[in-house]
């Protein structure tokens, strides 16, 4: 029905001699997962996930969203969410309608020093102790690119998002 038309989507008007005589909405369904890096809950409710390209995405959430906790209905909805938690979501429209908890992120950290700056893309390239090639986003911590140079000696905490690519929350220079 036309009055149960959310926003973003599909909205048909059928008009004959300049009067509406028919309203047909069609609801766009998709989908979405990644990562959460921060949760909003209010009377707007929002969630901002960090996608498997590391792009970081935010989404508003349905007043009627449903949680489910590893398959199962979480009878405490949005607060079962949690920060690092791995999530995939149903969007009606453009409200997240159905939020899927799939797993929590294991946070990581590791010795490096940095070999590469790339500040166009907020990527840091670094070698580990154990002579590993790391890519480092910056995209989720509130670090400036800037602040570092080629050659700092530094500890990285984050998560590991493959086997070369780690996103990081902080970054600390050590000499």
């Amino acid at each position: 029905m036309a009055e149960d038309a959310i926003k973003g989507d599909i909205i048909k008007v059928t008009l004959s001699k300049g009067e509406i005589i028919a309203i047909e909405a069609t609801v766009l369904s998709s989908e979405a997962s990644g990562r959460i890096t921060e949760i909003l809950i209010s009377a707007n409710s929002e969630l901002t996930i960090l996608n498997s390209k590391g792009k970081s995405m935010k989404y508003s959430i349905s007043k009627e969203a449903i949680v489910k906790n590893l398959g199962i209905e979480d009878s405490i909805g949005l607060y079962a969410l949690r920060l690092d938690q791995d999530v995939t979501f149903e969007l009606k429209g453009v409200l997240v309608d159905v939020i899927s908890i799939n797993k929590a992120v294991k946070k990581a950290q590791f010795k490096a020093v940095i070999t590469e700056i790339h500040k166009n893309v907020n990527i840091i390239k670094a070698k580990d102790e154990n002579n590993k090639i790391w890519f480092v986003s910056l995209e989720a911590a509130e670090q400036n690119i800037s602040d570092f140079t080629v050659g700092d000696s530094v500890y990285i905490y984050g998560v590991e998002l493959s086997n070369d690519l780690f996103e990081t929350d902080l970054i600390i220079i050590l000499e």
